[in-house]
């Protein structure tokens, strides 16, 4: 979601404005960022569904990727970027048909 600054987390209001139907994933957190080691993404499903997580340095090229199958609760995704160098990274979360991207930095 462009626009938004530290601790990028989202609440369900939030969740309705960039187009996530909040009955089934609210409160997305993406913590600890600035980072040293590895991130996680952490979200609460109401329902199991296909998501797909893409980190991709400030110039599109994809460094990393995950296709999973989120469960009913609290999720919790790690983001391998401890090998990384310092720097922004951009993380493209898709869950049930919605893109929502998210900054990374990496110090």
């Amino acid at each position: 979601v462009a626009g938004l600054t530290n601790p990028y987390n989202f609440n369900i209001a939030s969740c309705r404005m960039a187009g996530i139907n909040a009955d089934e994933v609210s409160e997305v957190e993406l913590y600890p960022n600035p980072t040293t080691l590895n991130s996680v993404l952490k979200f609460s499903s109401e329902i199991e569904s296909d998501f797909s997580l893409v980190l991709s340095d400030i110039s599109g090229r994809k460094i990393w990727s995950k296709i999973d199958v989120s469960h009913v609760g609290i999720n919790n995704i790690e983001i391998p970027v401890e090998q990384l160098s310092s720097g922004i990274y951009l993380l493209s979360f898709t869950f049930n048909g919605e893109i929502n991207n998210l900054k990374l930095v990496k110090e």
